[in-house]
């Protein structure tokens, strides 16, 4: 009963995923009306993040159906899709801080973020064997990835200014998993809580602030764009 529950909340994760994704940047690429193309940097992001999600949606259907020697297989992709994404990520945040479009004090929040959601999915890479907290890094992980979709979600909705509805909107996946956690077994566990604490703590906090708001946080912008940015 335990095992089909958790197939049935990590496919819901998934499609909740893809349809934020979609709602979040239907209008701007993947149902692109305006006439001026897009720069090649964003369609490569585009395409890249948008493989994580659907990755993710496919890992979810893979062990719903029992494939779990497909499920295993595929997560290979993963690390190799991941690796891709860490230059293709950097690169779009620092084309627009070097162009003017974005402070270094938003840059270093994107920043953050991407670097703190590339450590959760690596970490539940590494903990293959161990499902249950396998699971769970890789869902809070795509939440972290998937929260520029959020932002734009709330732009389509309206409600952009309303600060608190932007945050929920990218965490709820995570607040679901601790509601589940502790119905499913009567208690929550100190992973769950962790993880979802860290995700609300950098997206509403902005502990990048620390840095990134200060001399050195430019400088590290700069070092960073002379890497990422050709």
């Amino acid at each position: 009963m335990r095992l089909g529950a958790d197939r049935m909340f990590f496919s819901l994760a998934a499609l909740w995923f893809v349809a934020l994704t979609l709602v979040g940047f239907g209008r701007t690429f993947y149902f692109r009306a305006l006439p001026e193309p897009l720069p090649t940097h964003q369609v490569v992001h585009g395409i890249v993040y948008s493989a994580w999600v659907l990755l993710f949606l496919a890992q979810a259907i893979l062990i719903s159906a029992q494939r779990r020697r497909w499920h295993i297989a595929l997560g290979s992709a993963a690390v190799v899709l991941l690796m891709f994404m860490i230059p293709v990520g950097f690169h779009v945040v620092l084309v627009k801080v070097s162009s003017g479009m974005e402070t270094i004090d938003e840059a270093g929040f994107n920043l953050t973020g991407l670097m703190l959601g590339f450590a959760l999915a690596f970490a539940g890479l590494a903990t293959r064997k161990r499902p249950f907290i396998h699971k769970r890094l890789m869902m809070v992980a795509t939440v972290v990835l998937t929260t520029a979709a959020a932002d734009r979600a709330a732009i389509v909705f309206g409600l952009d200014e309303v600060r608190l509805f932007r945050k929920l909107l990218a965490a709820a996946p995570a607040f679901a998993l601790v509601g589940y956690d502790a119905v499913s077994l009567r208690r929550i566990p100190v992973l769950s809580s962790a993880l979802v604490t860290v995700v609300w703590l950098n997206g509403w906090f902005v502990p990048s602030d620390v840095v990134f708001m200060r001399p050195a946080g430019e400088a590290i912008i700069r070092v960073l764009t002379q890497v990422f940015v050709w």
